[in-house]
């Protein structure tokens, strides 16, 4: 019962949202059946929802207190409550959406040939439009919609009637473009999550060409989406990423939010493949900087939550980039976001990362004393850090032994590495490094080719930055 449809939907309604129902339930306007109110009643007296409290048998004594349980006649009963919360449901979205309430309220005088009322809604509505901040998709959607009511109501009372037609061919060609330069960004997102999805989106040349053309240099919508087409396509020319990193920054108020957040996406991933090819500090700097946009925006947070791979991936980022006070404080801030699932095992390596990058080495390996994560690649992660400590504290004796399980650990689960052989490399040069000798130039030479030469990404500063100071 507690994962039928009728809970699970009236479960999502907020505190306003219900008040609101359970007026909407009672008024016979809606509702006629007595039963169905009762069933809602019964929902709404218990403080909180369980298994224990919302069995079939439960519910129908309380509805039905002297009569046989009857399977059947309760789930007809659940049926019209669903049809309630949804009719509720569209009537309240429908109210949020003040054109749409316009659209209908002219549909109904044009059907009962009130004419004088729906010239007058015309003027309304495009007065309305005329002030709306969000100019995206929808906007366009609207305006041209509009135009196309005013010309088929005009047409119909005048006879031809073309006052109208550049107007309604102006947002009609302005939605077309949009639409076009968001299906090419959804396009070329599908070919980098799987290169075998080559789509071919159609009239995109077209309305690129009009586009650079400086057609529509003042429509924000239209510039969002051609700067991140370009961006996804064009890597290695940074203009394009530029352009779209300054419309988030002073244009993101203009769309609505869930477009913007693919927008956001969109130059988040350009800064990961420029890192990812070239390790480019540059874009290590960029990416932070649309991480703090993210943050403070909450551009990041899907239903007030923070993905655990963000979190890890801000704070990883962050501590490159040695902006330990920012972390700490993002740390404190943030985690109460993160998944309640996931939250305790990333709080633990965050501050695992933190402590370590702060040169707290005790409390670091204190804190690795903490660590009984379940997740090979947290372990992975953690296991490296511990590498780096031990040498770091010169505790020799344990670094050896500690080598030799991380390599019997990494060829146990190797099929389940995509960077096996990279972890391999840092464990072979984190072993020459231990035995290696301040004296020994020659020694210290070779290692260090050896690094620039070996195809290996992993901890390679953290390597070369330990050889620097044997060097010394």
């Amino acid at each position: 019962m507690i994962n039928s449809k009728i809970i699970q939907l009236y479960s999502k309604l907020n505190k306003e949202e219900k008040t609101l129902f359970k007026k909407w339930v009672r008024s016979p306007v809606h509702n006629q059946n007595k039963d169905v109110v009762q069933f809602f009643d019964y929902i709404t007296s218990k403080r909180k929802l369980t298994e224990r409290v919302l069995t079939k048998e439960k519910i129908f004594a309380a509805i039905y207190p002297n009569k046989k349980y009857d399977d059947l006649r309760l789930r007809h009963l659940m049926t019209l409550g669903v049809e309630q919360l949804e009719s509720f449901v569209c009537f309240f979205m429908q109210k949020k959406n003040k054109f749409l309430q316009k659209k209908h309220l002219m549909d109904f005088y044009k059907e009962r040939n009130l004419d004088k009322f729906i010239e007058q809604e015309f003027t309304k509505t495009t007065a309305l439009q005329a002030k709306e901040s969000i100019r995206g998709k929808g906007y366009y959607y609207n305006g041209y919609q509009l135009e196309l009511k005013k010309l088929r109501f005009f047409t119909q009372k005048h006879g031809v009637d073309t006052h109208n037609i550049p107007k309604l061919l102006d947002r009609h060609s302005i939605l077309m473009v949009i639409e076009v330069l968001t299906n090419a960004c959804i396009a070329v997102n599908a070919n980098y999550m799987d290169q075998r999805n080559n789509y071919k989106v159609l009239f995109l040349e077209e309305v690129l060409e009009v586009v650079e053309g400086g057609r529509y240099k003042d429509v924000v919508a239209v510039q969002f989406y051609f700067n991140a087409y370009k961006c996804a396509v064009y890597d290695k020319d940074t203009s394009y990423f530029y352009a779209l990193n300054q419309l988030l920054l002073e244009e993101q108020q203009k769309m609505k939010r869930e477009f913007i957040i693919d927008l956001y996406y969109i130059a988040i991933n350009y800064c990961i493949r420029r890192i990812n090819r070239e390790s480019n500090v540059t874009f290590l700097n960029e990416l932070f900087v649309l991480y703090q946009l993210g943050i403070k925006d909450g551009l990041l947070l899907k239903y007030g939550v923070l993905s655990r791979f963000s979190y890890k991936n801000i704070i990883t980022l962050g501590l490159t980039l040695k902006e330990v006070d920012w972390v700490a404080e993002f740390i404190e801030q943030q985690t109460p976001l993160v998944e309640k699932a996931h939250r305790a095992n990333y709080h633990l390596f965050a501050e695992i990362l933190l402590a370590y990058e702060k040169k707290e080495y005790q409390r670091t390996l204190t804190l690795l004393g903490q660590a009984d994560l379940n997740d090979l690649f947290f372990n992975i992660a953690i296991k490296k850090i511990q590498i780096k400590v031990y040498y770091e504290m010169e505790l020799f004796d344990l670094l050896e032994p500690f080598l030799n399980s991380f390599d019997v650990y990494l060829r146990r689960n190797a099929k389940m590495l995509n960077q096996y052989e990279d972890n391999r490399n840092f464990i072979k040069l984190s072993r020459r490094l231990l035995y290696l000798k301040p004296y020994d130039t020659e020694g210290l030479e070779k290692l260090r080719k050896e690094v620039n030469g070996k195809n290996f990404t992993l901890s390679r500063d953290w390597i070369v930055k330990q050889l620097n100071k044997l060097s010394k």
